[in-house]
């Protein structure tokens, strides 16, 4: 833990020659080294050598107003080789993302990466189950500034799965603005393509078409989906005062037997067998996360669409 020279400034290293402010006037202050920030690597040597020399004369303080204060301080406790709380605590999504986000800004998520993807894999640990759309959204958003492939697979398949809501509705939220605009469009639209799939019993075939006369006739199907769901209105929505999770869905449906129905019309009888496990196993597929090496690529897909066994290294 950092010490305290006075009640405005957190002392980081003891033998620290300047001062850096973080968050503005209401932000933070520590005393750390130029020397040991100097040593990291040539990003942070530049922002010193950069802003250090405009400062006024005697004055050994830099002004990073944009910066969160408490990422701030978890950065330089650990590039001073100081304890961190990530050591002890879990720390909330948003907090992840903000560190994240101070990390890619000074270039150090190479350089830190260890820690960052320990603290990004003890989140998941203690909350994989998650559903609120915000906190698994900073979380993705972590693991893409973190560069962290298996971290934003699951992070995004979390997202789908089990975050009701419109995704979509995140692209103002902090974590909508750390990521690449298509990113929630395509979680949206994989999610969509999943649902899709898993109520396609209940609602493609509700008015199966008879390819030999074109007449629509009622089959069982829907009906049989209804009484599985009673009291619920079937198929719920993923967004909106009812919405359910796509994975409640999915989970749901697995638990239907086959069933044998005959489709088209009274003159041209077709026997179908209706799989719903093997259709929930396909919406799995479909809302399995996207592929990070894909998303930097600008081929933003789900990871059923990705093929290459490198991309998950």
């Amino acid at each position: 833990m950092s010490t305290t020279q006075n009640s405005n400034i957190e002392v980081i290293a003891p033998d620290g020659d300047f001062i850096i402010k973080a968050g503005g006037q209401n932000g933070a202050q520590f005393k750390v080294s130029s020397t040991c920030l100097r040593a990291v690597n040539i990003a942070l040597r530049s922002h010193l050598d950069l802003y250090l020399p405009l400062q006024p004369q005697g004055s050994r303080e830099i002004n990073f107003p944009k910066d969160h204060p408490d990422a701030t301080r978890e950065m330089l406790q650990m590039l001073h080789l100081r304890p961190s709380s990530a050591q002890v605590n879990v720390w909330p999504a948003s907090k992840i993302r903000e560190f994240a986000g101070t990390l890619k800004r000074y270039d150090l998520v190479h350089h830190l990466r260890y820690q960052a993807h320990a603290i990004l894999l003890e989140w998941f640990r203690n909350s994989d189950t998650e559903s609120s759309p915000i906190v698994c959204g900073d979380i993705v958003a972590a693991a893409y500034l973190l560069d962290h492939k298996a971290a934003f697979l699951r992070a995004t398949r979390q997202l789908m799965r089990l975050c009701p809501g419109d995704l979509k509705d995140l692209a103002m939220e902090q974590c909508g603005l750390s990521l690449p605009i298509k990113v929630l469009s395509q979680l949206e639209a994989s999610r969509e393509a999943a649902y899709d799939c898993v109520t396609y019993a209940m609602r493609g075939l509700l008015g199966d078409i008879c390819k030999e006369c074109a007449v629509v006739e009622y089959n069982v199907v829907f009906e049989h989906a209804r009484r599985q769901f009673e009291p619920e209105v079937w198929p719920p929505s993923l967004s909106g005062d009812d919405a359910v999770s796509l994975q409640a869905i999915i989970d749901k449906t697995k638990t239907f037997p086959k069933l044998s129905v005959e489709t088209g019309c009274m003159k041209h009888r077709h026997e179908k067998i209706v799989d719903f496990e093997g259709q929930a196993a396909q919406a799995e597929r479909l809302s399995n996360g996207l592929c990070l090496a894909c998303v930097q690529a600008f081929k933003v897909g789900s990871s059923a669409d990705c093929n290459d066994p490198a991309h998950l290294d």
